[in-house]
């Protein structure tokens, strides 16, 4: 009798901690897409084009380290880091966030595909040699 107590007690204990975990409300990582949440410094990390890795393949060693900064007065520089480009890479002017699914950065106008508060994943297209290329590129807040 006492054996089948403690087992039956076992079993609601299970059941009782079954039910407490699955009624815990998921938190949410939902990122608002505003001028204060991309407010910040970025690094490029990533690039690529149909698939095809271009961060590593096309970009110099003093290009990967420069410092994307967005200001929340919308302005907004490249700036060499560490290593320096020859002529430097530094240039500066305005950003602006259209709605919450484009971006334009010194001109450059990109879809947002993802944000969430620590990884910018933007797309635009960049003609090259006479070839319009869909370029996804990473950026990580820094």
């Amino acid at each position: 009798m006492k054996n089948t107590l403690l087992k039956s007690m076992l079993v609601l204990l299970i059941v009782v901690s079954g039910i407490a975990a699955c009624s815990k409300k998921k938190e949410s990582n939902v990122t608002v897409i505003s001028k204060e949440s991309l407010a910040g410094s970025y690094k490029l990390t990533a690039a690529t084009t149909s698939g095809q890795n271009i961060y590593d393949v096309y970009l110099e060693a003093c290009q990967k380290d420069d410092i994307y900064r967005l200001n929340a007065d919308f302005t907004a520089a490249i700036m060499d880091g560490v290593m320096k480009c020859n002529p430097p890479g530094d240039e500066t002017g305005t950003w602006n966030l259209v709605g919450n699914s484009k971006i334009v950065i010194l001109g450059q106008e990109a879809d947002i595909v993802s944000y969430d508060g620590k990884t910018l994943v933007v797309s635009f297209m960049n003609n090259s040699s006479g070839f319009n290329l869909l370029v996804t590129a990473t950026f990580t807040k820094q």
